[in-house]
């Protein structure tokens, strides 16, 4: 109950922060991108909490030495890692997908406009 009750404070501290930036939004466009925006930092860090989980995994798995329990453990830590990465991945393609159908020109997803390079030419 204690641990929920702190998972439950940590919630709504997120949202007491992010609450702000939603509501100051401008228009549709600005809500969308930032909400689009902590979705990408959200799926990042999720992507690698998955990594990290198949990794440790693979680590379980060769440190096993052979024992027919920590191998099940292990590949059953190793399979959640996976699904992780695999869930997180499709979730963030979906979500850039969807946004990219309603915003075709995709400025939305690329807000800062980075000029060319321009290269120096010689004298003639």
């Amino acid at each position: 109950m204690r641990k929920f009750k702190l998972e439950l404070i940590h919630i709504l501290i997120l949202i007491l922060f992010t609450l702000p930036s939603l509501v100051f939004a401008a228009s549709f466009d600005s809500l969308v991108y930032k909400i689009v925006s902590y979705l990408n930092k959200l799926v990042v860090l999720l992507v690698g909490i998955g990594v990290l989980t198949f990794l440790w995994g693979v680590l379980r798995y060769i440190s096993s030495g052979g024992d027919q329990k920590q191998t099940k453990g292990a590949r059953d830590i190793i399979v959640y890692g996976i699904i992780g990465i695999f869930v997180m991945v499709s979730v963030w393609g979906f979500v850039n997908f969807l946004v990219s159908t309603i915003f075709p020109d995709r400025t939305i997803l690329n807000p800062v406009k980075i000029s060319p390079i321009l290269y120096p030419t010689l004298p003639d």
